[in-house]
Protein backbone atom coordinates (compact mmCIF):
# COMPACT_ATOMS: atom_id res chain seq x y z
CA UNK A 1 0.00 0.00 0.00
CA UNK A 2 1.17 3.74 -0.58
CA UNK A 3 2.01 5.62 2.09
CA UNK A 4 -0.69 7.86 3.33
CA UNK A 5 -0.36 11.72 1.71
CA UNK A 6 -1.63 15.01 3.19
CA UNK A 7 -5.05 16.71 3.16
CA UNK A 8 -3.34 19.57 0.75
CA UNK A 9 -1.85 16.65 -1.49
CA UNK A 10 -4.66 15.20 -1.83
CA UNK A 11 -7.22 18.24 -2.86
CA UNK A 12 -4.17 19.26 -5.29
CA UNK A 13 -4.84 15.18 -6.88
CA UNK A 14 -8.47 15.24 -6.61
CA UNK A 15 -8.20 18.97 -8.68
CA UNK A 16 -5.66 17.14 -11.33
CA UNK A 17 -8.04 14.28 -11.44
CA UNK A 18 -10.83 15.93 -12.53
CA UNK A 19 -8.90 18.21 -14.97
CA UNK A 20 -7.71 15.35 -16.66
CA UNK A 21 -10.99 13.47 -16.50
CA UNK A 22 -12.81 17.19 -18.20
CA UNK A 23 -9.71 17.09 -20.92
CA UNK A 24 -10.84 13.47 -21.56
CA UNK A 25 -14.76 14.10 -22.03
CA UNK A 26 -13.56 16.82 -24.43
CA UNK A 27 -11.52 14.93 -26.53
CA UNK A 28 -14.16 13.45 -28.99
CA UNK A 29 -15.80 17.38 -29.46
CA UNK A 30 -12.37 18.41 -31.11
CA UNK A 31 -12.48 15.43 -34.21
CA UNK A 32 -16.00 16.79 -35.86
CA UNK A 33 -17.88 19.63 -37.03
CA UNK A 34 -21.34 17.95 -36.51
CA UNK A 35 -21.19 15.97 -33.65
CA UNK A 36 -23.99 12.71 -33.22
CA UNK A 37 -26.69 14.55 -31.15
CA UNK A 38 -29.75 13.59 -32.85
CA UNK A 39 -31.98 16.12 -31.59
CA UNK A 40 -29.29 19.14 -31.60
CA UNK A 41 -29.83 20.47 -34.95
CA UNK A 42 -33.48 20.51 -33.94
CA UNK A 43 -32.73 22.69 -30.54
CA UNK A 44 -30.18 25.20 -31.85
CA UNK A 45 -33.21 25.70 -34.63
CA UNK A 46 -35.22 27.18 -31.64
CA UNK A 47 -33.15 29.58 -31.32
CA UNK A 48 -32.77 30.57 -34.87
CA UNK A 49 -36.76 30.98 -34.84
CA UNK A 50 -36.39 33.00 -31.60
CA UNK A 51 -33.80 35.33 -33.75
CA UNK A 52 -36.34 35.70 -36.40
CA UNK A 53 -39.45 36.46 -34.12
CA UNK A 54 -38.15 38.99 -32.20
CA UNK A 55 -36.45 40.85 -35.51
CA UNK A 56 -39.63 39.98 -37.14
CA UNK A 57 -42.62 41.36 -34.89
CA UNK A 58 -44.83 39.88 -38.09
CA UNK A 59 -43.99 36.67 -37.75
CA UNK A 60 -46.95 36.01 -35.90
CA UNK A 61 -47.51 32.41 -36.66
CA UNK A 62 -45.41 31.57 -33.77
CA UNK A 63 -45.26 32.23 -29.86
CA UNK A 64 -42.32 32.53 -27.24
CA UNK A 65 -42.58 30.18 -24.13
CA UNK A 66 -40.11 32.59 -21.97
CA UNK A 67 -41.12 30.07 -18.87
CA UNK A 68 -42.01 27.19 -19.97
CA UNK A 69 -40.57 23.27 -18.62
CA UNK A 70 -37.84 22.41 -20.93
CA UNK A 71 -36.51 25.86 -21.88
CA UNK A 72 -33.00 26.21 -19.74
CA UNK A 73 -31.02 24.66 -22.55
CA UNK A 74 -32.13 27.06 -24.61
CA UNK A 75 -31.13 30.08 -22.75
CA UNK A 76 -27.74 28.03 -22.59
CA UNK A 77 -27.35 27.78 -26.61
CA UNK A 78 -28.69 31.44 -26.97
CA UNK A 79 -25.39 32.42 -25.00
CA UNK A 80 -23.29 30.34 -27.09
CA UNK A 81 -25.11 31.57 -30.20
CA UNK A 82 -24.17 34.86 -28.86
CA UNK A 83 -20.31 33.65 -28.88
CA UNK A 84 -19.92 31.53 -31.58
CA UNK A 85 -21.09 30.37 -35.10
CA UNK A 86 -23.91 28.26 -34.85
CA UNK A 87 -22.82 25.40 -35.58
CA UNK A 88 -20.02 25.73 -33.05
CA UNK A 89 -22.70 26.93 -30.59
CA UNK A 90 -24.35 23.54 -30.62
CA UNK A 91 -21.07 21.52 -30.12
CA UNK A 92 -20.11 23.91 -27.04
CA UNK A 93 -23.58 23.56 -25.80
CA UNK A 94 -23.33 19.37 -25.41
CA UNK A 95 -19.46 19.95 -24.42
CA UNK A 96 -20.61 22.35 -21.79
CA UNK A 97 -23.50 19.79 -20.53
CA UNK A 98 -21.15 17.28 -20.06
CA UNK A 99 -18.61 19.43 -18.44
CA UNK A 100 -20.86 19.73 -15.82
CA UNK A 101 -21.70 16.94 -15.38
CA UNK A 102 -17.85 15.87 -14.58
CA UNK A 103 -18.12 18.53 -12.54
CA UNK A 104 -21.55 17.24 -10.74
CA UNK A 105 -19.51 13.64 -10.24
CA UNK A 106 -16.87 14.82 -8.31
CA UNK A 107 -18.89 16.79 -6.59
CA UNK A 108 -20.75 14.54 -5.27
CA UNK A 109 -17.76 12.30 -5.07
CA UNK A 110 -16.18 15.26 -2.38
CA UNK A 111 -19.49 15.66 -0.83
CA UNK A 112 -19.18 12.67 1.00
CA UNK A 113 -15.91 11.52 0.42
CA UNK A 114 -16.41 8.84 -1.46
CA UNK A 115 -13.90 7.53 -4.20
CA UNK A 116 -12.04 9.51 -6.38
CA UNK A 117 -11.64 6.80 -8.98
CA UNK A 118 -15.14 5.63 -8.62
CA UNK A 119 -16.29 9.01 -9.84
CA UNK A 120 -13.79 8.34 -12.82
CA UNK A 121 -15.32 5.60 -13.84
CA UNK A 122 -18.89 7.69 -13.50
CA UNK A 123 -17.90 10.01 -15.75
CA UNK A 124 -17.85 6.98 -18.35
CA UNK A 125 -21.85 7.74 -17.38
CA UNK A 126 -21.46 10.81 -19.65
CA UNK A 127 -21.50 9.08 -23.26
CA UNK A 128 -25.06 7.84 -22.98
CA UNK A 129 -27.65 7.57 -25.27
CA UNK A 130 -29.40 10.68 -23.92
CA UNK A 131 -26.41 12.77 -25.43
CA UNK A 132 -26.43 10.92 -28.27
CA UNK A 133 -29.80 11.41 -29.13
CA UNK A 134 -29.70 15.05 -27.79
CA UNK A 135 -31.88 15.03 -24.92
CA UNK A 136 -30.08 18.44 -23.87
CA UNK A 137 -33.11 19.30 -21.59
CA UNK A 138 -32.88 16.08 -19.88
CA UNK A 139 -29.18 16.16 -19.75
CA UNK A 140 -28.63 19.89 -18.26
CA UNK A 141 -31.10 18.94 -15.02
CA UNK A 142 -28.73 16.45 -13.69
CA UNK A 143 -25.81 18.90 -12.03
CA UNK A 144 -28.86 21.09 -11.08
CA UNK A 145 -30.22 18.33 -8.89
CA UNK A 146 -26.94 17.74 -7.52
CA UNK A 147 -27.23 21.47 -6.29
CA UNK A 148 -30.71 20.79 -5.00
CA UNK A 149 -29.10 17.24 -3.08
CA UNK A 150 -26.25 18.89 -1.52
CA UNK A 151 -27.49 22.63 -1.02
CA UNK A 152 -30.91 21.57 -0.05
CA UNK A 153 -31.21 18.40 0.94
CA UNK A 154 -28.32 17.73 2.59
CA UNK A 155 -27.25 21.43 3.34
CA UNK A 156 -25.26 21.56 6.67
CA UNK A 157 -25.52 25.52 7.02
CA UNK A 158 -28.02 27.42 8.80
CA UNK A 159 -29.96 29.58 6.54
CA UNK A 160 -32.63 32.29 7.90
CA UNK A 161 -36.20 31.83 6.91
CA UNK A 162 -35.76 34.34 3.92
CA UNK A 163 -32.57 32.99 2.37
CA UNK A 164 -33.82 28.74 2.85
CA UNK A 165 -37.28 29.89 0.63
CA UNK A 166 -35.61 31.73 -1.37
CA UNK A 167 -32.86 29.13 -2.18
CA UNK A 168 -35.52 26.29 -2.15
CA UNK A 169 -37.43 28.60 -4.97
CA UNK A 170 -34.78 29.40 -7.06
CA UNK A 171 -33.40 25.93 -7.38
CA UNK A 172 -36.85 24.13 -8.11
CA UNK A 173 -37.41 26.96 -10.50
CA UNK A 174 -34.02 25.60 -12.59
CA UNK A 175 -34.93 21.98 -12.19
CA UNK A 176 -38.47 23.30 -13.64
CA UNK A 177 -37.35 24.89 -16.42
CA UNK A 178 -34.51 22.02 -17.29
CA UNK A 179 -37.18 19.15 -17.08
CA UNK A 180 -40.22 18.76 -15.27
CA UNK A 181 -39.09 15.19 -14.72
CA UNK A 182 -36.10 15.97 -12.75
CA UNK A 183 -38.46 17.85 -10.89
CA UNK A 184 -40.77 15.39 -10.16
CA UNK A 185 -37.61 13.45 -9.01
CA UNK A 186 -36.41 16.37 -6.56
CA UNK A 187 -39.51 17.09 -5.02
CA UNK A 188 -39.91 13.22 -4.21
CA UNK A 189 -36.31 13.36 -3.01
CA UNK A 190 -37.43 16.26 -0.39
CA UNK A 191 -40.43 14.35 0.85
CA UNK A 192 -37.93 11.11 1.41
CA UNK A 193 -35.53 13.02 2.72
CA UNK A 194 -37.85 15.12 5.12
CA UNK A 195 -39.49 11.77 6.70
CA UNK A 196 -36.02 10.57 6.97
CA UNK A 197 -34.48 13.89 8.64
CA UNK A 198 -37.73 14.53 10.68
CA UNK A 199 -37.02 18.62 10.64
CA UNK A 200 -39.45 20.36 13.00
CA UNK A 201 -42.89 21.78 11.63
CA UNK A 202 -41.00 25.45 10.91
CA UNK A 203 -38.71 23.65 8.56
CA UNK A 204 -41.26 21.50 6.90
CA UNK A 205 -44.19 24.60 6.78
CA UNK A 206 -40.95 26.41 5.02
CA UNK A 207 -40.15 23.22 2.53
CA UNK A 208 -44.17 23.28 1.62
CA UNK A 209 -44.08 27.21 1.23
CA UNK A 210 -41.24 27.38 -1.21
CA UNK A 211 -42.25 24.75 -3.41
CA UNK A 212 -46.03 25.57 -3.70
CA UNK A 213 -45.71 27.68 -6.33
CA UNK A 214 -43.78 25.74 -8.84
CA UNK A 215 -45.76 22.85 -7.92
CA UNK A 216 -48.75 24.59 -9.30
CA UNK A 217 -47.43 26.05 -12.25
CA UNK A 218 -45.93 22.83 -13.30
CA UNK A 219 -49.58 21.01 -12.52
CA UNK A 220 -50.97 23.70 -14.56
CA UNK A 221 -47.99 23.35 -17.29
CA UNK A 222 -48.37 19.75 -17.56
CA UNK A 223 -52.62 20.18 -17.76
CA UNK A 224 -51.98 22.23 -20.70
CA UNK A 225 -49.04 20.20 -22.14
CA UNK A 226 -51.06 17.01 -22.18
CA UNK A 227 -54.09 18.13 -23.60
CA UNK A 228 -52.60 19.92 -26.57
CA UNK A 229 -50.44 16.68 -27.12
CA UNK A 230 -53.53 14.70 -27.18
CA UNK A 231 -55.17 17.45 -29.43
CA UNK A 232 -52.67 17.29 -31.86
CA UNK A 233 -53.01 13.56 -32.38
CA UNK A 234 -49.94 12.52 -30.29
CA UNK A 235 -50.14 9.40 -28.63
CA UNK A 236 -49.54 9.92 -24.83
CA UNK A 237 -50.08 7.02 -23.39
CA UNK A 238 -47.60 4.87 -21.37
CA UNK A 239 -46.23 1.95 -23.54
CA UNK A 240 -43.83 -1.07 -22.48
CA UNK A 241 -42.46 -1.70 -25.52
CA UNK A 242 -39.80 -3.59 -23.35
CA UNK A 243 -41.35 -5.76 -20.77
CA UNK A 244 -40.01 -5.31 -17.26
CA UNK A 245 -38.61 -8.73 -17.02
CA UNK A 246 -36.89 -8.46 -20.45
CA UNK A 247 -35.17 -5.38 -19.08
CA UNK A 248 -32.28 -8.03 -17.23
CA UNK A 249 -31.11 -8.54 -20.52
CA UNK A 250 -27.22 -7.90 -20.34
CA UNK A 251 -27.84 -5.95 -24.25
CA UNK A 252 -30.60 -3.95 -22.95
CA UNK A 253 -28.83 -3.05 -19.61
CA UNK A 254 -25.54 -1.95 -22.03
CA UNK A 255 -27.05 -0.03 -24.41
CA UNK A 256 -29.42 1.77 -21.49
CA UNK A 257 -26.17 3.09 -19.49
CA UNK A 258 -24.67 3.73 -22.44
CA UNK A 259 -25.87 3.01 -25.94
CA UNK A 260 -24.20 5.41 -28.12
CA UNK A 261 -21.41 3.48 -30.20
CA UNK A 262 -21.93 0.04 -32.15
CA UNK A 263 -19.48 -2.64 -31.30
CA UNK A 264 -18.33 -3.96 -28.33
CA UNK A 265 -16.63 -1.49 -26.81
CA UNK A 266 -19.40 -0.38 -24.77
CA UNK A 267 -20.23 -3.96 -23.27
CA UNK A 268 -16.72 -4.24 -22.25
CA UNK A 269 -16.63 -1.14 -20.79
CA UNK A 270 -19.58 -1.87 -18.72
CA UNK A 271 -17.90 -5.35 -17.75
CA UNK A 272 -15.09 -3.53 -16.66
CA UNK A 273 -17.77 -1.49 -14.09
CA UNK A 274 -19.25 -4.20 -13.27
CA UNK A 275 -15.94 -6.16 -11.99
CA UNK A 276 -14.91 -2.87 -10.29
CA UNK A 277 -18.21 -2.69 -8.43
CA UNK A 278 -17.28 -6.61 -7.45
CA UNK A 279 -13.88 -5.69 -6.43
CA UNK A 280 -15.53 -2.97 -4.26
CA UNK A 281 -17.90 -5.62 -2.23
CA UNK A 282 -15.34 -8.57 -1.75
CA UNK A 283 -12.45 -6.46 -0.99
CA UNK A 284 -14.13 -4.59 1.85
CA UNK A 285 -16.98 -7.64 2.72
CA UNK A 286 -15.98 -7.80 6.66
CA UNK A 287 -16.59 -3.52 7.12
CA UNK A 288 -19.28 -3.15 3.97
CA UNK A 289 -22.01 -2.32 6.01
CA UNK A 290 -20.19 0.48 7.50
CA UNK A 291 -18.12 1.31 4.18
CA UNK A 292 -20.87 2.23 1.87
CA UNK A 293 -22.76 5.46 1.41
CA UNK A 294 -26.48 4.29 1.94
CA UNK A 295 -27.76 7.65 1.11
CA UNK A 296 -26.31 7.28 -2.61
CA UNK A 297 -27.10 3.44 -2.81
CA UNK A 298 -31.02 4.03 -2.04
CA UNK A 299 -31.09 6.70 -4.86
CA UNK A 300 -29.64 4.47 -6.86
CA UNK A 301 -32.10 1.82 -6.55
CA UNK A 302 -34.75 4.31 -6.42
CA UNK A 303 -34.04 5.12 -10.22
CA UNK A 304 -32.72 1.61 -11.21
CA UNK A 305 -36.31 0.71 -10.05
CA UNK A 306 -37.51 3.15 -12.52
CA UNK A 307 -35.42 1.92 -15.12
CA UNK A 308 -36.64 -1.38 -14.95
CA UNK A 309 -40.75 -0.76 -13.92
CA UNK A 310 -41.59 2.39 -15.87
CA UNK A 311 -43.00 2.60 -19.30
CA UNK A 312 -40.25 3.60 -22.09
CA UNK A 313 -42.51 5.89 -23.32
CA UNK A 314 -45.28 8.59 -22.26
CA UNK A 315 -46.88 11.08 -23.42
CA UNK A 316 -44.97 11.39 -26.39
CA UNK A 317 -41.61 11.01 -24.84
CA UNK A 318 -39.24 8.21 -25.82
CA UNK A 319 -37.07 6.57 -23.46
CA UNK A 320 -38.97 7.31 -20.24
CA UNK A 321 -37.52 4.88 -18.26
CA UNK A 322 -34.06 3.80 -19.52
CA UNK A 323 -32.95 7.60 -19.58
CA UNK A 324 -32.28 7.41 -15.69
CA UNK A 325 -29.79 4.19 -16.20
CA UNK A 326 -26.55 6.37 -16.52
CA UNK A 327 -27.61 8.32 -13.22
CA UNK A 328 -28.59 5.23 -11.55
CA UNK A 329 -24.95 3.69 -12.18
CA UNK A 330 -23.22 6.89 -11.01
CA UNK A 331 -25.30 6.64 -7.80
CA UNK A 332 -23.80 3.10 -7.27
CA UNK A 333 -20.73 3.26 -8.58
CA UNK A 334 -20.28 5.99 -5.69
CA UNK A 335 -22.11 4.07 -3.09
CA UNK A 336 -19.32 1.54 -3.23
CA UNK A 337 -16.07 1.76 -1.27
CA UNK A 338 -12.59 1.68 -3.08
CA UNK A 339 -11.68 -1.63 -3.20
CA UNK A 340 -8.90 -2.28 -0.53
CA UNK A 341 -6.28 -2.89 -3.55
CA UNK A 342 -2.99 -1.28 -4.14
CA UNK A 343 -3.53 2.44 -5.22
CA UNK A 344 -1.68 2.31 -8.25
CA UNK A 345 -4.04 -0.77 -9.19
CA UNK A 346 -6.99 1.23 -8.61
CA UNK A 347 -5.91 4.34 -10.31
CA UNK A 348 -4.33 2.39 -13.17
CA UNK A 349 -7.60 -0.07 -13.14
CA UNK A 350 -10.40 3.19 -13.35
CA UNK A 351 -8.52 5.51 -15.47
CA UNK A 352 -7.71 2.72 -18.33
CA UNK A 353 -11.36 2.75 -18.81
CA UNK A 354 -11.91 5.92 -19.27
CA UNK A 355 -8.81 6.31 -21.64
CA UNK A 356 -10.36 2.92 -23.61
CA UNK A 357 -14.06 4.81 -24.06
CA UNK A 358 -12.80 8.31 -24.70
CA UNK A 359 -10.24 7.29 -27.57
CA UNK A 360 -12.54 5.03 -28.98
CA UNK A 361 -15.18 7.64 -29.18
CA UNK A 362 -13.21 10.01 -30.56
CA UNK A 363 -11.99 7.64 -33.22
CA UNK A 364 -16.01 6.47 -33.97
CA UNK A 365 -16.97 10.17 -33.94
CA UNK A 366 -14.29 11.07 -36.94
CA UNK A 367 -15.45 7.80 -38.79
CA UNK A 368 -19.00 8.33 -38.44
CA UNK A 369 -18.36 12.01 -39.98
CA UNK A 370 -15.73 11.20 -42.52
CA UNK A 371 -18.18 8.07 -43.77
CA UNK A 372 -21.31 8.42 -42.74
CA UNK A 373 -22.22 12.46 -43.06
CA UNK A 374 -19.84 13.45 -46.38
CA UNK A 375 -21.57 15.90 -48.49
CA UNK A 376 -23.44 17.69 -45.46
CA UNK A 377 -21.28 20.99 -45.54
CA UNK A 378 -21.71 21.56 -49.28
CA UNK A 379 -25.48 20.83 -49.12
CA UNK A 380 -26.25 23.10 -46.36
CA UNK A 381 -23.67 26.04 -47.93
CA UNK A 382 -25.48 25.60 -51.20
CA UNK A 383 -28.86 26.79 -49.61
CA UNK A 384 -30.65 29.82 -50.20
CA UNK A 385 -31.97 32.61 -47.67
CA UNK A 386 -35.31 31.64 -46.11
CA UNK A 387 -35.75 28.22 -48.13
CA UNK A 388 -38.47 25.26 -47.33
CA UNK A 389 -36.87 22.46 -46.84
CA UNK A 390 -37.92 19.13 -46.92
CA UNK A 391 -35.08 16.64 -44.91
CA UNK A 392 -35.52 12.42 -46.17
CA UNK A 393 -33.41 9.94 -44.60
CA UNK A 394 -33.62 7.07 -46.19
CA UNK A 395 -30.04 5.69 -44.77
CA UNK A 396 -31.44 5.35 -41.07
CA UNK A 397 -29.44 3.30 -39.22
CA UNK A 398 -25.77 3.99 -38.79
CA UNK A 399 -23.12 1.21 -38.80
CA UNK A 400 -20.95 3.33 -36.34
CA UNK A 401 -23.75 5.13 -34.19
CA UNK A 402 -26.58 3.64 -32.14
CA UNK A 403 -30.50 5.42 -32.77
CA UNK A 404 -30.82 7.66 -35.62
CA UNK A 405 -28.06 9.89 -35.48
CA UNK A 406 -29.20 11.18 -38.86
CA UNK A 407 -32.91 11.65 -38.61
CA UNK A 408 -32.95 15.74 -37.75
CA UNK A 409 -29.59 16.78 -39.38
CA UNK A 410 -31.88 18.21 -42.40
CA UNK A 411 -32.77 20.91 -39.25
CA UNK A 412 -29.27 22.73 -40.01
CA UNK A 413 -30.89 24.20 -43.22
CA UNK A 414 -32.96 26.25 -41.08
CA UNK A 415 -30.38 26.87 -38.63
CA UNK A 416 -28.03 28.29 -41.17
CA UNK A 417 -30.15 29.97 -43.52
CA UNK A 418 -33.91 30.12 -41.93
CA UNK A 419 -36.86 29.28 -43.35
CA UNK A 420 -39.22 26.71 -42.87
CA UNK A 421 -38.54 22.68 -42.39
CA UNK A 422 -41.43 19.25 -42.84
CA UNK A 423 -41.01 18.79 -39.45
CA UNK A 424 -40.26 21.52 -36.13
CA UNK A 425 -39.93 21.25 -32.47
CA UNK A 426 -42.50 24.10 -33.14
CA UNK A 427 -44.68 21.38 -33.14
CA UNK A 428 -43.76 19.87 -29.79
CA UNK A 429 -45.34 22.89 -27.78
CA UNK A 430 -42.11 21.80 -24.79
CA UNK A 431 -39.46 23.91 -26.37
CA UNK A 432 -38.89 27.88 -26.50
CA UNK A 433 -41.04 28.50 -29.53
CA UNK A 434 -43.99 26.79 -30.72
CA UNK A 435 -46.54 26.95 -33.28
CA UNK A 436 -49.78 29.29 -32.26
CA UNK A 437 -52.33 27.33 -33.93
CA UNK A 438 -52.47 24.16 -32.07
CA UNK A 439 -54.44 22.48 -34.90
CA UNK A 440 -52.24 23.47 -37.35
CA UNK A 441 -52.11 20.83 -39.91
CA UNK A 442 -48.99 20.51 -42.32
CA UNK A 443 -49.92 20.84 -46.13
CA UNK A 444 -47.63 17.48 -46.73
CA UNK A 445 -46.87 14.13 -45.46
CA UNK A 446 -45.98 14.11 -41.92
CA UNK A 447 -43.83 12.23 -39.59
CA UNK A 448 -41.54 11.85 -42.36
CA UNK A 449 -38.23 12.61 -39.92
CA UNK A 450 -39.20 8.75 -38.65
CA UNK A 451 -39.47 7.37 -42.21
CA UNK A 452 -38.61 8.96 -45.40
CA UNK A 453 -40.50 5.89 -47.77
CA UNK A 454 -44.02 7.71 -46.56
CA UNK A 455 -43.11 10.39 -48.84
CA UNK A 456 -45.66 11.44 -51.85
CA UNK A 457 -45.23 12.70 -55.02
CA UNK A 458 -47.38 15.91 -54.31
CA UNK A 459 -45.05 16.91 -51.04
CA UNK A 460 -42.28 18.40 -53.22
CA UNK A 461 -44.51 20.74 -54.55
CA UNK A 462 -44.68 22.22 -50.78
CA UNK A 463 -40.85 23.04 -50.67
CA UNK A 464 -38.19 24.84 -52.32
CA UNK A 465 -35.41 22.21 -51.87
CA UNK A 466 -35.01 18.43 -50.16
CA UNK A 467 -32.16 17.35 -48.05
CA UNK A 468 -31.86 13.78 -48.61
CA UNK A 469 -29.72 10.97 -47.05
CA UNK A 470 -29.01 8.18 -48.92
CA UNK A 471 -27.26 5.16 -50.93
CA UNK A 472 -26.17 5.77 -54.46
CA UNK A 473 -29.56 3.76 -55.92
CA UNK A 474 -31.95 5.80 -53.91
CA UNK A 475 -30.24 9.05 -55.27
CA UNK A 476 -30.31 7.77 -58.60
CA UNK A 477 -34.49 7.01 -57.90
CA UNK A 478 -35.40 9.94 -56.39
CA UNK A 479 -33.28 12.23 -58.42
CA UNK A 480 -34.53 10.76 -61.50
CA UNK A 481 -38.16 12.21 -60.92
CA UNK A 482 -38.79 15.12 -62.75
CA UNK A 483 -39.80 17.23 -59.94
CA UNK A 484 -36.52 17.58 -58.71
CA UNK A 485 -33.00 18.83 -59.76
CA UNK A 486 -29.55 18.39 -58.32
CA UNK A 487 -28.24 20.97 -56.97
CA UNK A 488 -25.20 18.39 -55.28
CA UNK A 489 -24.24 15.23 -56.88
CA UNK A 490 -21.65 13.71 -54.64
CA UNK A 491 -21.99 12.35 -51.06
CA UNK A 492 -24.56 10.49 -49.24
CA UNK A 493 -26.48 13.51 -48.05
CA UNK A 494 -27.23 15.85 -51.84
CA UNK A 495 -29.47 18.42 -52.28
CA UNK A 496 -31.69 18.87 -54.77
CA UNK A 497 -33.82 21.91 -56.14
CA UNK A 498 -38.16 21.36 -56.21
CA UNK A 499 -39.37 22.17 -59.54
CA UNK A 500 -42.89 24.15 -59.84
CA UNK A 501 -44.56 23.69 -62.98
CA UNK A 502 -43.04 26.54 -65.18
CA UNK A 503 -39.71 25.61 -64.27
CA UNK A 504 -40.31 22.19 -65.66
CA UNK A 505 -41.78 23.91 -68.89
CA UNK A 506 -38.52 26.10 -69.50
CA UNK A 507 -35.90 22.77 -68.45
CA UNK A 508 -37.30 21.37 -72.01
CA UNK A 509 -36.14 24.02 -74.06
Amino acid sequence: MMEEVSPQTEQKIFRIIVLVCAIFVSLPFLFVRFIPSTDLPQHLAQIRLLHDILNSPTRTEYSINWFGANTLVYYLLQVNWMIFDPILAGKMTVLEIALSWVIGIFALSHHHQRSKYAAIIACLCIFNFSLYWGFLNFLIGFPIYILWYILIIESKREYSTIKKVLLIVSVSVLLFLAHTLWLLVAIIHLFVATINQRPGYKEIAIRCIALLPIGIYSIIWFTKLESTRTALGSDTTAHWMVLPFQRIDPYWITDSVFGGLRGPTEAIILSGIIVWMILSVTTNWKNLRLSIEWEYLIIGIILATVVFLAPEKYINTIYFASRWAPISMIFFLLALPTPRLNELFNFAFSTLLFTILAFTTCFFWYRFEAIENPGLSECIQALTKNPRVMGLDFVRRSDIICGRPFMQTFAYAQVLHGGELNFSFAEHHSGIVSFKDRNRKPRWTTALEWGADRVQYKDFSQFDFVLMNGGDAIHREIGSLPVLSSVTKTGRWRLYRCLRETDRILSLH
